[in-house]
Formats: C-alpha cells, sequence, structure tokens
C-alpha cells in the first residue's frame, strides 16, 4: 500500500488577489458600477422544454392571400340551362405555408480566481473585500444577459444600411460591402416604420398613443439627441408633445412620429476594417495595484458607427433551461438556475486541495433563442457624427 505512484501533474497557481494592509488604508472600500439598460426588462423570456433534445423547432404559419390585386369580380348572371353561373362563382384557389426555425441550447461558464483561506485569513477588511467581489459578480451576470440579449436581437431581425437605398439584409451578419453613408434620420425612420405596420408589428407594438402603435427606438443617447435637436421642426414637435403614461415604465414619457427612445448605454459600435465591419469591444483591461480593471474602450468612444434598434416584443423570445436536481432512482445533482447565479466551490483534491482550502466562484448561463416575428424588428448600422459642442468665447476679460 506504501507503493503507490500517482502521475505527475501541477496544481494550480494561486495569486493572493485581495488587498493585504501594508501600512494604512482608509476604511471605504469603493466599487466601480456601470449603468443598466433596458434590455433584460423588455426582453421576453421563457422556459426551454426537457426531454426534447438540444435542438427544436417551431413553426410560423405564413399569411395567406390571394395573389392579385386586380378587378377579377364577374358578374353575377342569371341562369340559362347552360350552365350554373348563378350559384357557380369562378373559384381561386389559395394554399397554406409554413415555415420551421430551429434554435438550440447555447451555455458558458465564468470563474473567479482561486482563493486560498489562509491568505484570507491575513487579508484587510476581508468581509467586505469579498462583499465588493461577489457585487462586482453580480453586475458581470446582469452584464453577460443583456449583452446577450442584445446580441441576438441584433442577430435575429433583419438588417438595414443608412444609405441611399436602405439596403435590407435577413441574414446573421451586415451586408458584405456596404457601409452606412448617413446618420439615423427620422425619415428612415419613418420608412422602416411603414413596413412594420404592413408586416402586421402594429398588433405587437409595445404601446399605443392616441391609437398609433408605437415601437421603441433602442439607440445611444447621442444618436437619441440628434434625432431630437437636430432638426428644428422635430424639436418643437416634441415640445408639444403629450406625456404617455403607459411608456413611463419604460422611464420614458413622450413618443414621436410611432417611436419612443430608449436609451442603451452601450450599443452595438462598429469600425471599418477593410471593408468588414467589425465589432468594438466596450471594455479594455490593463493592469490594476492588483490584478486588472477594465475601463470604457476609447475605440469604443470614437468608433465610426453604430445599430440602433428598432424593438418589438414579438421578434424573439429567450428560454432558460430550467433547474434539474434529480433525474429519478436517486440520481440528484446540485440544482442551480442556469442565470449565471455565482457559487463558492470548493471542490477537495487529494494532491491539490485535499482540505477544501480552496474555493472559486463559478456561474454557468444557459439559454436558446426562440425566433417569433423577426420581421417584426430591424437594426439600423449608421453613422456617429460629432456633436456640436456650441463653443463659445468669454463675452468679458
Amino acid at each position: 500500500m506504501g507503493n503507490e505512484s500517482y502521475a505527475p501533474y501541477d496544481c494550480a497557481v494561486i495569486n493572493d488577489i485581495l488587498t493585504r494592509e501594508s501600512g494604512r488604508i482608509g476604511g471605504e472600500i469603493l466599487k466601480r458600477a456601470r449603468e443598466t439598460s433596458a434590455w433584460i426588462r423588455m426582453t421576453p423570456t421563457g422556459a426551454f422544454p426537457d426531454g426534447m433534445g438540444v435542438e427544436i423547432s417551431n413553426m410560423m404559419f405564413e399569411r395567406t392571400f390571394n395573389d392579385t390585386v386586380e378587378d377579377d369580380w364577374v358578374n353575377v348572371t342569371v341562369s340559362d340551362g347552360s350552365d350554373a353561373s348563378a350559384c357557380l362563382p369562378a373559384v381561386e384557389d389559395v394554399s397554406f405555408g409554413q415555415t420551421l426555425r430551429t434554435y438550440r441550447l447555447q451555455h458558458k461558464a465564468i470563474e473567479g480566481p482561486d482563493l486560498c483561506l489562509n491568505d484570507l485569513r491575513t487579508n484587510w477588511s476581508l468581509t467586505k473585500q469579498v462583499n465588493a467581489a461577489v457585487e462586482q459578480l453580480s453586475q458581470l451576470t446582469q452584464w453577460v444577459w443583456e449583452n446577450r440579449y442584445r446580441n441576438e436581437y441584433i442577430r435575429t431581425v433583419r438588417k438595414v444600411i443608412a444609405s441611399q437605398n436602405l439596403a435590407t439584409s435577413s441574414g446573421d451578419a451586415w451586408l458584405s460591402g456596404q457601409h452606412p453613408t448617413s446618420h439615423l434620420t427620422q425619415p428612415m425612420l419613418d420608412r422602416q416604420y411603414m413596413k412594420l405596420i404592413r408586416d402586421g408589428a402594429g398588433q405587437y407594438a409595445i404601446a399605443r398613443a392616441k391609437g398609433r402603435p408605437i415601437f421603441g427606438l433602442i439607440t445611444s443617447a447621442e444618436t437619441s439627441d440628434s434625432l431630437t435637436f437636430g432638426n428644428s421642426d422635430t424639436r418643437e414637435d416634441l415640445h408639444w408633445a403629450s406625456p404617455e403614461q403607459n411608456l413611463e415604465p419604460l422611464g420614458v414619457q413622450k413618443a414621436y412620429r410611432g417611436f419612443t427612445h430608449i436609451i442603451d448605454p452601450y450599443p452595438a459600435r462598429y469600425n471599418d476594417n477593410g471593408g468588414t465591419l467589425d465589432r468594438v469591444e466596450v471594455w479594455t483591461s490593463s493592469a490594476a495595484t492588483k490584478g486588472n480593471k477594465f475601463e470604457v474602450n476609447p475605440d469604443y468612444e470614437s468608433a465610426e458607427y453604430e445599430a440602433s434598434i428598432i424593438f418589438t416584443p414579438s421578434v424573439l423570445r429567450c428560454l432558460k433551461a430550467r433547474p434539474l436536481g434529480s433525474a429519478g432512482s436517486n440520481v440528484r445533482y446540485d440544482a442551480r438556475t442556469n442565470m449565471g447565479d455565482f457559487r463558492w466551490l470548493n471542490i477537495p483534491d487529494r494532491k491539490c486541495n485535499p482540505d477544501g482550502d480552496i474555493g472559486f466562484h463559478r456561474g454557468v448561463f444557459m439559454s436558446a433563442t426562440e425566433p417569433m416575428h423577426t420581421e417584426h424588428g430591424y437594426a439600423i448600422i449608421h453613422k456617429r457624427c460629432s456633436a456640436d459642442l456650441e463653443l463659445a468665447a468669454c463675452t468679458y476679460s
């Protein structure tokens, strides 16, 4: 028994990431936060059905109309013994159509750094530091879901290039070789509004104002200001517009020409990279006193293009995987939500963690995006024009 041999392997290197007091550190621990967006509260969600595999399809029963707008009605005539035209009108056949759309579960996991019990014993203000770390992980979970909803909506809907012909595609990517030549304008939105109305999106609008369907325009504050204040007529119309109570839960009060502006602090932005549109990362990391810190990426602030979203809740649903704690016959698991709730894990290992003194935070995310009325939304990519800073010289010395 004393001659067992084990295959050699290395244990993970552990870095003490929390701060240990050296000299004096003030009692307050400051925590960097970020602004949240409306994506989480606006995106419809549901549960992915168990027992149906990882890939399933839904059926869209397509519209049924006749195929002509010509006046092909015929006169009713009295039966004359040769036919029954008075009782048998000419028949026009129609057919039904169905479209199957496939979607599947996807998942990802995020883990925090390993923390050693004996390192924690000597760290300064341990409880505050750990609480601050957990709060940052909670913000990370919210960011992951916001980004998921934003990305899936852009992927699913039709994509419009802000140029003369408003070139439109329905694929997962932007049209190759085409670039925006204009910032977002109200006439562009007016055109897409009528397309949505003709596609039946009005009955699923986020609100109605004086009987008119209202769609959400999820955009940056800069683009919203450009649309609102860049045109004197629009500015005057909005000044006299009445507040709409049914829009207040979304954080907005007024609607203009069928849209209400919903501010996204982190809209998708792009730069031209040799003829293709490349997404620009929001954050960039650099070394902090310990570990890394994340700052807003300067390239994101100066990006040339931005995507604004025409939002209708009928476009898609985000389906979450239900917690599963038992598979029957005493086969049990530690149930998890698959929503990115970070759990503390200290997994014993004979060589690397025999006493369970090393642990880490782990969050698991799992969902599927069910496409529904994908024709009820648009992503419009447009130029970002520099705002007028209204610089003025001093009028006194």
